[in-house]
């Protein structure tokens, strides 16, 4: 696959989790503040659909290609359409260069 900047065509938000302990030593997720606007290409990869014994999961997998950069972090959350994605896996480069950066993302559907 051959990716060029003019395929960047989305418009996503970098967001990072703040969070804090605490008096019970609980990890508590207060806000998710915008750190950066980027272009993005975003390709579907997979859906899921599975019950289990006590839920039933829907999600949808997807790869998001950006502009490299190094400030991204695993824990760092995607805004897209109206949509929170988690990212699944670290960060890494889209044919190992330098380049691109490939985040690789899951949103999960609520039942409705």
């Amino acid at each position: 696959m051959e990716l060029k900047i003019s395929d960047l065509r989305e418009k996503i938000t970098i967001q990072r989790p703040q969070k804090y302990t605490d008096g019970e030593g609980n990890i508590i997720e207060e806000t998710s503040p915008d750190l950066i606007k980027v272009w993005a290409k975003i390709l579907p990869v997979a859906a899921k659909n599975s019950e289990g014994y006590a839920e039933k999961i829907q999600a949808t997998d997807y790869k998001i290609f950006i502009r490299y950069r190094t400030d991204i972090q695993i824990s760092d959350t995607i805004g897209w359409k109206n949509k929170k994605l988690e990212q699944i896996s670290p960060p890494y480069f889209f044919d190992g260069k330098k380049k691109f950066l490939i985040l690789q993302v899951r949103e999960l559907v609520e039942n409705e």
